[in-house]
């Protein structure tokens, strides 16, 4: 599929979803931002991109949805230009301020690196506390090209300041000794704006301990505005 194509696929999708009877919850997100960085590490070659979101929710607590982003690895072994992922879950709340989520997202590439499918599944289990913390545990299969298991340990916060400001900080443990042989931390701090039916978010995210090719872990400032067209 092009990328023409996959834009419009979307597209479509969202005003599909807009215009159907309502059966279930459903966001969508249009977003430019300024960079794609993925758990500190950068994956558009410190260039703008464009991504997209659709996510149906019922009412049972079942979800599923598509997210879409231009990627740029900068290496002529690397033909990759597209990156879109599918996710469903089931989330359970046992309490008001508790939740249990279980998902799985299987990563998809336009294109291979060094002659492998980097295509990869992850199944992640995160426990929400209180509409603020969040901890995830994961394991995936087939990151970076490799039949090896990795894992990813993660915890977030987030906090309402005043003029409806949020900040959120983020802390993870990337295990990839059977991948890459080594661990790696990283982190990521945002302050974000509702404004209608547009979000603003400025962050910061970098690696910590990581031996990467380049620059992929360095401290990068992200700037993004998405647009919500369903938002109330």
């Amino acid at each position: 599929m092009s990328r023409t194509a996959s834009a419009v696929a979307v597209a479509t999708t969202i005003v599909v979803l807009g215009t159907a009877p309502v059966c279930a919850d459903v966001d969508a997100r249009l977003t430019l931002a300024s960079n794609y960085v993925h758990r500190g590490i950068a994956q558009s070659d410190d260039r703008p991109v464009a991504q997209a979101l659709v996510d149906v929710d019922s009412q049972a607590g079942f979800y599923a949805g598509i997210w879409a982003s231009r990627v740029d690895y900068d290496h002529p072994a690397d033909d990759r230009e597209r990156e879109i992922d599918y996710f469903a879950g089931f989330i359970a709340r046992p309490a008001r301020s508790l939740a249990f989520e279980l998902g799985v997202v299987r990563n998809t590439f336009d294109g291979h690196a060094f002659g492998r499918n980097y295509d990869w599944t992850e199944l992640q289990l995160t426990t929400h506390v209180a509409e603020r913390w969040s901890f995830m545990v994961a394991a995936a299969e087939g990151w970076l090209g490799s039949n090896q298991p990795s894992y990813v340990l993660e915890a977030v916060y987030r906090h309402p300041l005043p003029w409806r400001l949020v900040a959120d900080a983020t802390t993870g443990w990337q295990l990839a000794d059977e991948v890459i042989g080594q661990r790696y931390f990283y982190d990521e701090l945002g302050l974000s704006r509702a404004l209608g039916q547009f979000d603003l978010r400025v962050s910061s995210s970098a690696t910590h301990a990581a031996e990467l090719p380049g620059n992929l872990g360095e401290r990068r400032w992200l700037f993004s505005i998405a647009w919500r067209p369903f938002a109330d």
